[in-house]
């Protein structure tokens, strides 16, 4: 055949050419195209399922391309389908006096051959039986007695059907040259199948949001243009999944009441109770005959999904005011507010503590037969004078888990913000006691309230009612424990006086020398092991600035400078004399030298700082919360710090660590640490399984006044003001605005 003959032909390479607009399209213009272009090789893909292996396998022993192949099934479905509405005398001779041979996927016809030339390799004869069509596309098991008819047999008979006489005929409509097998062959290898078959596969920016077209599902609604509004503004409602299986296997048409059977035809009618959703199937009688509900019901008909929702605020530290909010915007049916409140007081609060006491014990009696190191450290929920709350922690040093966390009201120390630190050591302290923890030393920062805990005698003043002054001198409370300082504190305190010395014209040389200055202040703490040496290392930085490294009374620690290592210049004795004497006025202050014992032993409470800035999460400072509320908010800061120590930290598919940049902005220098992987936050299962119990186990309901605790703070005063405060409607009359002069809430 001619087309055997001819030269198989490769195609070139196109070269790419540039587009000189290219180059001034908007980045949103070319992710329009970008996006249409993907939306036309989305649209000639096909989807075969699990068939792809018996494509190809077809394929390939046809020597076909995909097209073809394609094309010659379904000319083979459209000859079938006429052929089977002929007489049926002719498909019994056919099929008579035959043993059946196995099918042959060569055997099929096409129309491409029946027009052109037999397909290479088919030795011009194909077979066209019924049997053979329903065996290829799975409409049916053969009919018994039935055979297909081998290409051998046809040939050797010189008997051919209708379709196969076709096959033998050239077309005059042919259009371009003819393939042969080698070529077919050649078209097949070189693409891929699933660029083929497919369409040619892009990466897709993960970001954008995949379009899917056509049909994608029995049951699924696609989405139109035209519907787009309705999508925006239709409610939605929380479910359970296990209420929505149930909802499918119900199929009710007509009314079945079982007051009145009267068959009529039923229709759907839906409303919300809370964050739930009821359906109804009423016929136009007004009968019942069911009614579904998205959410379980818990006793006194409390739906589970609210009860649920609100325990899912808390303890993701959100607020129920943010996530109303939300629920407006999503059209999401939520719980009310007095609902929220009522269940977050009655059961939410006591199952924390609960569970928090039952976690603390647990603690605690891995750590009672050792002697433990504790860092401890307060954070109030606003800065300056004007705290409402503080939250003193403890935590293990070793260990580095929470040991006890407890929270201090301004109304318990008199309305005096700075005292309540104080107040929250003693009574965490004073827990770990109590409980027969073996505390063999403190780490905190330089707090003056907290040293005098520490001393052999505490000095305290007491104001009378008549204003006057009472000093009392007594024993610390803690004399026996041994008292270190937070070295970071006091590296932090010493660059704020170097900076400030620095800062002044005369003494600008300082500058470039603050943060080597520092840095040997940290050496000097884990170096040091008595008062004498730790002086000894730290004069000798004064010595060291000026270029001197050896002097009569010692030498400076490190080795040999290289002039690489030599990066700024050094202070000449005679001309910053002032400057060195400064210096020397910092670090050998009487007051510096006085809390040595306290940076021998180098602690720090870097952990414990980053707790706290962890308690932002559940307790934010742009909110305000009631005392039993802001207690356990701190208690689930402290159960996810606890729950989730030890994490792995994070690998990529190479097993290098993966690790994470930050810039900080004060320093200007970047910083990197390891990515850990996910929390799973397993206790919450046992935390809400143990509120539902509790919501179970209770016979009075949530719509009931809550008594105050017994160390509630609200008992000493109803605000922090300490008095009780006027009337709503008295200070919307006097107040008046600055800008009229006139009363600014007037009725007028």
């Amino acid at each position: 055949m001619e087309a055997d003959n001819q030269p198989s032909v490769i195609p070139r390479k196109r070269k790419r050419v540039t587009n000189p607009r290219h180059n001034v399209l908007s980045a949103s213009e070319r992710k329009r195209r970008r996006n249409q272009n993907q939306r036309v090789q989305k649209a000639k893909v096909i989807s075969i399922g699990k068939q792809v292996n018996r494509w190809k396998e077809l394929k390939e022993s046809l020597g076909l391309t995909n097209p073809s192949l394609a094309e010659v099934l379904l000319d083979t479905y459209e000859t079938t389908k006429s052929y089977n509405t002929s007489t049926t005398t002719s498909t019994k001779m056919l099929h008579t006096d035959h043993e059946a041979v196995p099918h042959v996927p060569v055997s099929v016809p096409s129309r491409a051959a029946s027009e052109k030339e037999p397909v290479p390799g088919t030795s011009g004869v194909l077979t066209s039986t019924p049997a053979t069509t329903t065996h290829l596309f799975h409409m049916g098991h053969p009919t018994p007695g039935m055979s297909e008819i081998s290409a051998a047999e046809s040939e050797s008979e010189g008997q051919l059907s209708g379709v196969e006489k076709i096959l033998t005929t050239d077309s005059e409509d042919q259009v371009g040259p003819k393939q042969g097998p080698e070529e077919v062959q050649k078209e097949a290898t070189e693409v891929s199948f699933e660029e083929m078959f497919f369409g040619e596969l892009k990466q897709e920016d993960p970001q954008e949001e995949e379009e899917e077209e056509g049909f994608i599902g029995r049951g699924i609604h696609l989405v139109h243009e035209l519907e787009c509004e309705k999508v925006a503004s239709s409610p939605m409602a929380l479910c359970s999944v296990e209420q929505v299986k149930q909802l499918a296997l119900t199929s009710i048409t007509t009314c079945i009441a079982d007051s009145d059977k009267c068959g009529k035809p039923v229709t759907l009618e839906h409303s919300f109770v809370g964050s739930a959703l009821y359906v109804k199937w009423v016929c136009d009688s007004g009968h019942v005959s069911n009614t579904w509900c998205s959410q379980p019901i818990l006793n006194r008909r409390l739906h589970s999904g609210d009860f649920r929702l609100a325990m899912a605020i808390v303890t993701s530290g959100n607020n129920f005011g943010k996530i109303e909010m939300l629920g407006k915007h999503l059209n999401l049916k939520m719980l009310s507010r007095t609902s929220f409140f009522q269940i977050q007081g009655h059961y939410i609060v006591p199952t924390i503590d609960d569970f928090w006491k039952d976690h603390q014990t647990r603690v605690l009696d891995s750590i009672r037969n050792k002697e433990i190191v504790v860092l401890g450290d307060g954070r109030n929920d606003s800065p300056g004078y004007c705290a409402q709350y503080c939250t003193y922690t403890l935590m293990d040093s070793e260990t580095k888990k929470i040991l006890t966390i407890k929270t201090v009201d301004k109304r318990e120390t008199d309305g005096k913000s700075p005292r309540m630190e104080t107040e929250g050591f003693r009574r965490a302290m004073s827990d770990l006691l109590q409980k027969g923890i073996n505390v063999k030393e403190v780490v905190t920062d330089a707090h003056t309230q907290a040293l005098e805990l520490f001393s052999s005698k505490c000095c305290y003043t007491i104001k009378t009612q008549s204003n006057d002054t009472v000093a009392y001198i007594s024993e610390g409370t803690y004399p026996a424990l041994s008292h270190s300082h937070d070295i970071w504190h006091a590296a932090k305190n010493l660059s704020k006086k170097l900076t400030k010395l620095g800062s002044l014209r005369k003494h600008a040389a300082l500058q470039k020398w603050t943060k080597d200055i520092v840095n040997h202040f940290w050496f000097t703490c884990r170096t040091a092991t008595d008062h004498r040496q730790f002086v000894e290392l730290l004069r000798g930085v004064l010595h060291h600035i000026t270029g001197d490294h050896e002097w009569a009374l010692g030498c400076c620690q490190h080795g040999e400078l290289s002039d690489s290592d030599r990066n700024k210049p050094w202070l000449d004795a005679r001309e910053d004399s002032d400057t060195i004497k400064e210096l020397a006025n910092i670090l050998l202050h009487p007051r510096l030298l006085s809390k040595v014992k306290h940076y021998l032993n180098f602690r720090s409470t870097a952990d414990l700082e980053v707790f706290h800035q962890h308690i932002l999460m559940y307790c934010a400072k742009r909110y305000a919360y009631t005392p039993p509320v802001y207690r356990i908010r701190n208690v689930l800061a402290a159960l996810d710090h606890n729950f989730h120590l030890g994490r792995s930290v994070k690998t990529k598919p190479d097993g290098q660590i993966q690790y994470h940049r930050c810039f900080n902005k004060k320093s200007g220098r970047w910083t990197v640490f390891p990515v850990k992987e996910e929390k799973d936050y397993s206790y919450l299962k046992d935390l809400t399984l143990q509120a539902l119990l509790k919501r179970m186990q209770d016979r009075r309901g949530m719509k009931r006044s809550r008594d105050l605790e017994d160390a509630d703070p609200r008992r000493i005063a109803r605000t922090i003001m300490g008095q009780a405060p006027p009337p709503t409607a008295q200070l919307a009359a006097e107040q008046v605005s600055r800008f009229s002069g006139t009363p600014a809430f007037s009725s007028n």
